[in-house]
């Protein structure tokens, strides 16, 4: 089993440190020159595709979708996805030092790896058949670099894509195939004894073309204090050696007209310092990730109004966890999960009926393998779980954009879900949008969302300290949410939105503590009435782009609350995106939070620059996450036993990158 579960001040001095770019030597950004060269429109307007199953303006989206460009990306140094959506408006991230966790909109509880939020690579599900996990932090199979634009899509996602998408779908769109034949090599070097090696390859074939992608990263980590393990045996409370991380991933991409291959691979070796029921500070305690995906993808135009698409795909996820743990006698316990999954997937797009926009389409996935275990490896012995199972899914979606009339559009959705050990679920959504002028968008939207119990869950049964009792009587869990948007525009290069919502949760699979047993179980036990609100506003002028946004969550009393759940009342967020003299650009983000459970509100700063550096003829990236060194806690995996975990000071990292070829 995976075992890891104020006023506000604004630092202002990472503004001034932009005042010190101008100076350095640079030549040519094509980023941010293309970033430039887009009509002021495009730059607040995009399109997206995660909203829905086909290509629609930002504005048109059924949902507040907040989208991250290429350019961003390598603007603020995102090196994660939890990095890129850290400044998301509702969006609030957190680590226990292993992985990163996300909570949206009210809820982010302990236990849950991002099962509520739905993942997806180029419209297509990545979270694993296991866990149901969505990976947002180092253990995400695809390096950044590969990516065009991450779309974050708030709301109920189920009508368009099944389970999982309870509060929300990340989109990852990767970039295309380039056809010139162009590569690049890159070394960067970072805090905490960080090193990393990239290469891109791009090769034009007949028809079509080729991208290839590799990386390799070593960390060596940092040590982690624990004021509770002092004085405990002969320990001074500090971890040292226990949290390296060790990551390799590759990825291609193979594109020939309307057909498509993508290939993906990544392993992850990571300790674990902030440990809770093990023997604490000793390095034997890691978990390892391998997750690979293979999908064909086809588009056939049958004319200028109708297209059909059909994938195949073939997915694996291996997790192996050591846990030392003191019985007594110290022993060195095993967790072993594996997940094998494939699935097809037709849909026909239509704009043949006029003022009618179409999605049709099948779902079916089998997960031929889904296999737990734990046992004793050094002494060798207890075997205290082997369990494997199958599981099915089918389902078929309807989507219909249908225009009223020049200013009014309606959107209609409906997904029926055939899940193993569940009855056939039915999920709506409803958008209606009035743009009565050039300026103003309104939207008002329903939606239903599901999501069944993962073998987890429902099965994971270990009878040892600190273990778990299975719960194969488990419900699946489901949410229910409206929202009101309201966006205007005055200008091209102006946009402010708000957004009021309420979800209404029940069933929720939450994971409980039996302190007398000593024993963790999942219960059909959360029911809340999440209610918020969010406002953003953004400038977007030549390369220079600004946001800022404000975050409330205010939940009624029904269950646990948002604070229990480790999600904070307020956030404020900002970023600049700026060009210097030279084509420099310098990335300035701010980042603050109240209270969430027993972590305090905390405010952070981040910075970076990248350019051209002629004197080497290599493009030169600089940063530093939590600029100012703050002291920064987030909610523990067990709010009992580690109600908070300590986050890692200021991080640095340089990177230089060439081109290969041409």
């Amino acid at each position: 089993m995976k075992r890891t579960h104020k006023t506000l001040r604004i630092p202002i001095g990472a503004c001034l440190l932009s005042l010190l770019c101008a100076s350095l030597p640079a030549l040519g950004n094509e980023a941010s020159a293309e970033l430039a060269e887009l009509p002021l429109d495009a730059l607040l307007d995009m399109p997206v595709t995660g909203a829905s199953r086909f290509v629609q303006r930002r504005s048109q989206a059924a949902s507040a979708v907040t989208v991250i460009t290429r350019e961003e990306i390598r603007a603020f140094g995102y090196r994660t996805l939890s990095e890129a959506l850290g400044g998301v408006r509702g969006v609030t991230v957190a680590t226990d030092r292993t992985y990163d966790y996300l909570g949206v909109r009210g809820f982010l509880a302990s236990g849950d790896f991002n099962t509520r939020v739905l993942l997806l690579i180029d419209g297509n599900r990545i979270n694993d058949g296991l866990y149901d996990q969505a990976f947002i932090g180092g253990e995400f199979p695809l390096d950044l670099e590969a990516v065009e634009r991450i779309e974050f899509v708030p709301g109920q996602g189920s009508a368009v894509y099944g389970a999982n998408a309870l509060f929300g779908v990340i989109n990852v769109i990767t970039r295309e195939s380039s056809r010139d034949g162009s590569g690049r090599a890159s070394v960067a070097l970072g805090s905490a004894g960080e090193r990393t090696l990239k290469a891109a390859l791009n090769a034009p074939l007949p028809g079509g073309g080729l991208q290839l992608m590799a990386s390799r990263r070593v960390s060596a980590g940092e040590p982690y204090f624990d004021a509770a393990q002092v004085g405990v045996g002969a320990g001074d409370g500090w971890s040292r050696g226990t949290d390296g991380e060790q990551r390799s991933a590759a990825y291609l991409r193979w594109d020939r007209g309307g057909l498509a291959l993508s290939v993906l691979h990544a392993e992850r070796l990571k300790g674990t310092p902030a440990t809770v029921g093990l023997i604490y500070g000793d390095p034997r305690n890691s978990y390892r990730d391998s997750y690979s995906q293979v999908n064909l993808e086809n588009v056939w135009t049958l004319d200028a109004a109708t297209a059909v698409i059909a994938r195949a795909y073939l997915g694996q996820y291996h997790f192996v966890g050591n846990y030392l743990l003191d019985y007594p006698p110290p022993t060195l316990n095993r967790d072993v999960g594996d997940g094998h999954w494939r699935g097809l997937e037709a849909r026909i797009t239509s704009t043949r009926a006029d003022g009618h926009r179409l999605v049709a389409g099948v779902d079916a996935q089998v997960m031929n393998r889904l296999a737990q275990g734990n046992f004793d490896v050094d002494p060798a012995g207890t075997v205290y779980l082997d369990d494997a199972r199958r599981a099915r899914r089918t389902a078929i979606y309807l989507e219909d954009q249908m225009t009223l009339s020049p200013t009014w559009s309606l959107h209609l959705g409906a997904r029926a879900d055939q899940v193993s050990g569940m009855a056939t679920q039915l999920n709506p959504r409803l958008g209606l949008i009035h743009q009565p002028g050039a300026s103003w968008t309104f939207k008002a939207i329903h939606g239903r969302a599901f999501r069944p119990p993962n073998v987890y869950e429902a099965h994971y049964a270990v009878d040892t300290p600190a273990g778990y009792v299975g719960n194969p009587a488990l419900d699946g869990e489901r949410v229910r949410g409206d929202e009101l948007i309201a966006e205007w525009r005055p200008q091209a290069a102006w946009r402010l939105s708000g957004s009021y919502y309420r979800n209404q949760t029940r069933r929720m699979l939450l994971l409980g503590y039996d302190a007398a047993a000593d024993r963790y179980r999942f219960d059909n036990a959360g029911t809340q009435d999440l209610r918020g609100a969010e406002i953003e506003l953004e400038h977007a002028r030549g390369a220079a782009r600004y946001r800022l946004n404000y975050s409330l969550s205010r939940p009624s009393r029904a269950g646990a609350g948002a604070a229990e759940l480790g999600y904070p009342q307020h956030m404020l967020k900002g970023s600049a995106m700026l060009p210097l003299p030279h084509d420099w650009v310098v990335g300035l983000e701010f980042q603050a939070q109240s209270r969430r459970g027993a972590a305090p509100g905390a405010a952070q700063a981040h910075l970076a620059l990248h350019g051209h550096w002629s004197a080497i003829g290599a493009d030169l990236a600089l940063g530093a996450r939590n600029l100012f060194d703050r002291q920064l806690f987030d909610p523990g995996a067990d709010a009992l036993r580690q109600p908070v975990i300590a986050v890692p000071g200021r991080r640095w990292r340089v990177e230089a990158s060439w081109p290969l070829g041409r």
